[in-house]
């Protein structure tokens, strides 16, 4: 069906400028009686009432067609203006930010929690002597050095895994000691047993001769037997800004290692996102 070459236009005048109430308004809102009760048989609506309904029917055939319906098969550009929230969903549109988030279809902005996990085949080794050895066909990586105050440990690179404005809510680590280590203090680092940290580093390129230093959280160890067994951080929040900050996290091996050597099997990421994304 061809679109008609006219609108519906119907009473756009305010006011009456002919007839027997010239001055008087054109368009009269019926109540929400007669509204729900529509006609009735032997009642006469009033002429203010049929120009009101047809001039709300002619405003809103106007403003959908100002919306380019056609625009998603046609390729014609779509003009957001406002918020506009899909029902049922949870995809929010906000033009004034440019935005497309996630939220309760009801209006409100809400995150999306995501789980990563990542296999540490995929992590790079530092800081070893030589390059640790992976077992053909297996699972995990090894840390086969000793604990020193830089390493031997791998990095899980997060910066390209994280989008940005995410905010990671837990870690954990898969690992297996190769020794039953004492704990020393309640530090993490300071003890001989395995454990992990996340390394963020905010790079200066405004005045590359004030480079920055970058920043360590460590969050948990191995809990000191040689069970496979996982490294939880717990509850954190850590927000991810890709535009100013990197994110790493490092998983050391423990004091002992050259003699009993630590496998580390994969990580695992837990964080909410605001923003409408791939799954």
């Amino acid at each position: 069906m061809a679109k008609p070459a006219e609108p519906v236009t119907w009473a756009t005048d305010a006011t009456q400028t002919a007839g027997t109430q010239i001055g008087q308004d054109t368009k009269l809102k019926p109540s929400a009686g007669d509204i729900a009760q529509g006609n009735q048989s032997g009642r006469s609506a009033p002429a203010k009432w049929y120009n009101w309904m047809f001039n709300l029917l002619g405003q809103w055939t106007q403003y959908l067609d100002n919306l380019p319906a056609e625009s998603a098969f046609l390729g014609a550009a779509f003009n957001w203006t406002g918020v506009h929230n899909f029902r049922n969903t949870t995809l929010r549109v906000d033009s004034a930010a440019g935005e497309i988030t996630y939220g309760d279809g009801a209006g409100a902005a809400g995150a999306r929690t995501r789980t990563l996990r990542i296999s540490a085949l995929s992590a790079r080794p530092h800081n070893f002597a030589a390059y640790p050895p992976t077992v053909p066909g297996s699972a995990y990586v090894t840390i086969n050095e000793d604990k020193g105050a830089s390493g031997p440990f791998y990095s899980f690179d997060l910066s390209h895994l994280i989008p940005t404005l995410g905010t990671i809510t837990s870690l954990r680590v898969l690992v297996k000691p190769g020794a039953a280590r004492t704990a020393q203090t309640t530090n993490p680092g300071d003890n001989g047993r395995m454990f992990f940290r996340l390394f963020s580093y905010a790079p200066n390129f405004t005045t590359p001769t004030s480079p920055g230093s970058p920043s360590f959280t460590e969050y948990a160890e191995d809990d000191g037997t040689t069970n496979e067994q996982r490294m939880d951080s717990g509850a954190i929040s850590f927000a991810l800004n890709r535009a100013t900050t990197t994110l790493q996290v490092h998983v050391w091996g423990g004091d002992t290692a050259t003699s009993f050597p630590d496998r580390v099997r994969a990580l695992e990421i837990v964080y909410t996102d605001l923003y409408a994304r791939g799954p």
